[in-house]
């Protein structure tokens, strides 16, 4: 077995043997070979001729080792989940206030407008006006998307294989 762990079955060792041994991993870091016997019904002295011969001591530490470092990385895993969505939150709140500031600002500047006699508005000045107003709408909608994900969604769609239609059958 090219990816065989210390905790696989041994290739000398009985099916019997393989079970109990299973037993005693399940049994976690408190485990003991009378724990087995009474688990399985056996003597334990057949037991612990198991456990020497097949080294259950060394290949159960191997095996706590590996699920302790898998738990450590899971909660890694899950302490960085908790961080990104912590951050796209966030994100999303401060992309909503700033959308709402650039709503307000294009509402003022309709307002305005509005009362204004349209030959007395600087023509200079609209466009840089509705520019910043816009940009930072704009701004403001890109940034909640990216935040919830959703140009990262998009990236993923368009490197999506494009699926074919299956080819008719004719059923004569």
């Amino acid at each position: 077995m090219p990816n065989a762990q210390k905790w696989d079955r041994l290739d000398c060792e009985t099916s019997r043997a393989f079970e109990a041994f299973n037993v005693y991993l399940n049994l976690g870091p408190s485990r003991s070979l009378p724990q087995v016997a009474k688990a399985l019904g056996r003597v334990v002295s057949g037991i612990n001729r198991w456990s020497a011969r097949y080294d259950w001591v060394a290949r159960s530490m191997a095996y706590d080792a590996y699920r302790e470092s898998e738990l450590r990385r899971l909660r890694e895993a899950e302490t960085n989940n908790s961080e990104i969505r912590e951050y796209r939150d966030r994100a999303k709140r401060e992309a909503r206030a700033v959308g709402r500031v650039g709503l307000e600002a294009i509402r003022k500047i309709a307002l305005r407008l509005q009362g204004l006699d349209p030959d007395k508005i600087p023509v200079n000045v609209l466009p840089s006006i509705m520019r910043s107003a816009t940009v930072m709408l704009d701004y403001a909608l890109n940034a909640e998307a990216q935040a919830i994900g959703a140009t990262e969604l998009l990236a993923m769609l368009d490197e999506l294989p494009e699926l074919e239609a299956p080819e008719a059958v004719s059923i004569d």
